[in-house]
């Protein structure tokens, strides 16, 4: 006859292993440590964010009553009529000097050396180049080298009218062409290459 053997006899089965007593209380000991130091961690970042948030409220404080200081000082300054012309009179004439010194460089003439210079920066053609720029009041004269005298014309023609051009082959026996051009008054003397 066939045998059945029953797998959950408590006598097959692996016995229960619970944990014992000393164990859980070291256990529970760790977790109470952890916790304890975490807290203590917390405290005391907490402390320092709040005396960072301390110092931000005052010097904030600080700064308000700077700032409503001076708010105040600039509208009593400001109320008065003759004190706003005053400080109008003033801005005037720094507006005024500083028309005067662009001026002086060139800001409104097309005579002048940033004139020249903004002019020859924009529209001096790739074949030509200058070994030397001298201004005067009166005009203005140019010294130096091409590779295709046409192109100089063409750009000497646009610029106005040239009273003196002097275009000669290179001495040395090198290709291209040296010059020298003139506008407005007599040449200045260029120094020779």
């Amino acid at each position: 006859m066939p045998q059945q053997i029953n797998l959950f006899h408590p006598v097959l089965l692996s016995p229960r292993r619970h944990f014992p007593a000393p164990a859980m209380a070291q256990a529970l000991g760790l977790w109470a440590l952890a916790l304890v130091a975490l807290s203590g961690w917390v405290l005391w970042r907490t402390q320092a964010l709040q005396a960072e948030l301390a110092q931000a409220q005052s010097g904030q404080t600080a700064e308000q009553q700077q700032l409503q200081q001076a708010l105040a000082q600039r509208t009593a300054a400001h109320g008065d009529p003759a004190a706003v012309q005053q400080e109008l009179l003033g801005v005037q004439a720094r507006l005024a000097e500083r028309q005067r010194l662009l001026d002086q460089l060139g800001g409104a003439e097309t005579t002048s050396p940033t004139a020249l210079l903004n002019n020859l920066a924009q529209t001096l053609p790739p074949a030509v180049w200058l070994d030397q720029i001298r201004w005067s009041p009166a005009g203005w004269a140019l010294q130096g080298q091409t590779l295709e005298p046409e192109a100089l014309r063409q750009w000497l023609a646009s610029q106005g009218p040239t009273h003196a051009l002097r275009v000669a082959r290179q001495a040395d026996g090198a290709a291209g062409w040296t010059f020298r051009a003139a506008q407005g008054g007599d040449m200045p003397e260029v120094s020779p290459r």
